[in-house]
């Protein structure tokens, strides 16, 4: 009966330990990070939608201001996030990347919004050049913290 007392103590005291340093759960962390990326791919797949639909610039400077609204929102999110000591700087590099591509966006719509269809079309090419280099960028990123939480 001593025998499995100990080591049930042990482990509870190893546990207790481990979150008082402030041990964060890496399998939360990671499904927190899902979760989040989940949500943006979903509401920008919207905006993208609603995008397509727009007919004037200013109706296009609308969706494009609201996607990078609701971006700084999702980064605000991710920033929240609690991480393990291991991916600090990648998850704070990840947010930074983020925080970008929202003013990125913001800033693209303030110009679509008072431009002509040449200008527009050039906007949105700027724009299709800056979401490819954020898929390149957060694919890395994502692939940094996933080697560094193994």
């Amino acid at each position: 009966m001593r025998s499995s007392v100990l080591p049930a103590t042990a482990l509870v005291l190893a546990t207790t330990t481990l979150a008082a340093c402030g041990g964060v759960d890496k399998q939360k962390y990671v499904q927190s990070v899902t979760n989040l990326q989940q949500k943006t791919s979903t509401e920008a797949a919207y905006q993208s939608d609603e995008m397509a639909k727009a007919t004037t610039p200013g109706a296009l400077s609308q969706e494009l201001s609201e996607l990078g609204t609701s971006i700084d929102a999702n980064a605000k999110k991710l920033a929240a996030i609690e991480t393990p000591d291991e991916v600090d700087t990648l998850h704070a590099d990840y947010v930074d990347l983020m925080e970008q591509y929202g003013r990125d966006l913001k800033a693209l719509a303030g110009e679509v919004k008072t431009s002509d269809a040449k200008t527009t079309n050039r906007l949105l090419k700027r724009a299709s050049t800056i979401t490819a280099k954020l898929a390149t960028d957060e694919s890395k990123l994502v692939t940094g913290i996933n080697s560094a939480l193994r």
